[in-house]
């Protein structure tokens, strides 16, 4: 396990990458998640940035099946997170790690290394959840023995001076309350997909997705980029040419787009 860090007069940004993790047995991925991110807070407590405000998980092999009946890699890796949050934050219960956890992107890549990265700030984030979502960190056992750690989105002040604050929009896809919705229909799961984005920064004080930027999309097949782009073109005109584009596998395999980004809002 290796990382490394970079230490600003503001923000401290931390990666810890676990090489090989495609291959390691569940239990020693589970126990390799945790250490990842106790190595991240160890970072983050030498420096001035104690407050983690937004993760990107790259997990292989993520929606591989895993040994336990019903379970797959991205379960396996949750329950590595969560024992580290609980560790991290002194809270063994959901509600109580609610106040801390940051938003996240979860998704798979084509490597063989698990690769976390985090943002962390001086001053601590504000968690906003998606009113027509249920909160990740309440999913059933459906999606795992122990639920994915993140808050749909976070909001950070721009500037100590400004009343200008940023919305941090975690990965979000097509999914109503905990589950996948119009799967099998791509163009339905972007415009459902755009339709959490909007809810959320609506939530978060923003003004839906005219301010969204930084846009980034994950899918799933190649052969569905175009297609995607042009959707979310349809919703977001004020960013074309501007999208990036990532093919990677995402945390469930009934969807085939994420979607992240940042906004402004007052």
């Amino acid at each position: 396990m290796v990382g490394r860090v970079s230490y600003g007069p503001r923000f401290t940004h931390a990666v810890v990458r676990v090489a090989h993790a495609d291959i390691l047995p569940d239990l020693e991925l589970q126990h390799a998640s945790t250490a990842a991110y106790r190595m991240v807070r160890r970072a983050l407590d030498e420096g001035l940035a104690h407050h983690p405000v937004r993760f990107w998980n790259f997990i292989p092999g993520i929606v591989d099946a895993a040994a336990a009946d019903g379970l797959d890699r991205y379960m396996v890796f949750n329950a590595g997170r969560f024992a580290a949050f609980s560790d991290w934050f002194c809270a063994a219960d959901r509600d109580r790690l609610a106040p801390h956890i940051a938003t996240a992107t979860g998704v798979g890549h084509s490597g063989t290394d698990l690769i976390v990265h985090c943002l962390a700030d001086r001053l601590p984030g504000r968690p906003i959840e998606n009113p027509r979502q249920c909160a990740a960190y309440r999913y059933s056992q459906a999606y795992g023995p122990l639920p994915p750690c993140f808050a749909r989105a976070t909001l950070v002040a721009d500037d100590a001076r400004s009343d200008t604050r940023r919305v941090l929009v975690g990965g979000t896809s097509s999914i109503l309350g905990e589950d996948s919705v119009h799967v099998g229909n791509l163009p339905e799961q972007t415009r459902e997909t755009l339709d959490n984005i909007d809810a959320l920064l609506c939530e978060a004080g923003a003004n839906g997705l005219e301010d969204l930027h930084d846009v980034r999309v994950y899918h799933v097949h190649e052969k569905d980029a175009d297609a995607i782009l042009e959707h979310v073109h349809q919703r977001l005109p004020h960013l074309v040419g501007r999208i990036e584009m990532v093919h990677a596998p995402l945390c469930r395999p009934d969807l085939g787009v994420e979607i992240e980004g940042m906004a402004d809002a007052r």
